[in-house]
């Protein structure tokens, strides 16, 4: 026999709290399947520069040489952590205004180049159209395009600037 004193309140608490569980769902859902779609766009040897810079130990580059659905945990904390890092607060409506967000660090970091700011580097430049000094070339604005659409989840890079 069941009853309704403070065993149905229990029960109405235990639903409640799973629903609200259950509705959080979602919103994590989506910045995985973004962080995976971006981390699946890099080769194996951007994936550790992504993470690890050129400082990756033998067992931190082997880790980190798999398609996400294959990544240990910890591995995986440390690309959904870049992955937070690079979509920021998202709502971008294109790889450009995305691009255009991110500083030095971060932009080698979504382009699979390395973790530190390094002016040097090919992808430390501004996105074509930004007016800005320093416009990244035809190629690195190509692979931007391609870790940027995978990323927002979009099937083109988009007008940029509006």
């Amino acid at each position: 026999m069941v009853s309704h004193g403070t065993g149905g309140r229990w029960l109405v608490a235990l639903i409640t709290a799973a629903a609200l569980a259950l509705a959080a769902v979602p919103a994590a859902l989506a910045d995985s399947a973004a962080y995976m779609r971006w981390w699946n766009t890099l080769s194996p040897e951007q994936m550790v520069a992504a993470l690890h810079g050129d400082k990756a130990t033998e067992a931190q580059a082997a880790a980190a040489k798999k398609m996400y659905k294959d990544l240990d945990a910890e591995t995986k904390k440390l690309v959904d952590a870049a992955g937070k890092s690079i979509y920021g607060e998202g709502g971008f409506d294109s790889v450009g205004a995305w691009w255009e967000s991110l500083d030095c660090r971060l932009m080698r970091v979504a382009a699979g180049d390395g973790i530190t700011a390094d002016p040097a580097s090919p992808f430390c430049a501004h996105y074509p159209g930004s007016g800005k000094a320093k416009i990244m070339d035809e190629a690195s604005t190509k692979w931007v395009d391609v870790v940027g659409q995978a990323l927002l989840g979009r099937s083109d890079p988009g007008k940029y600037p509006k």
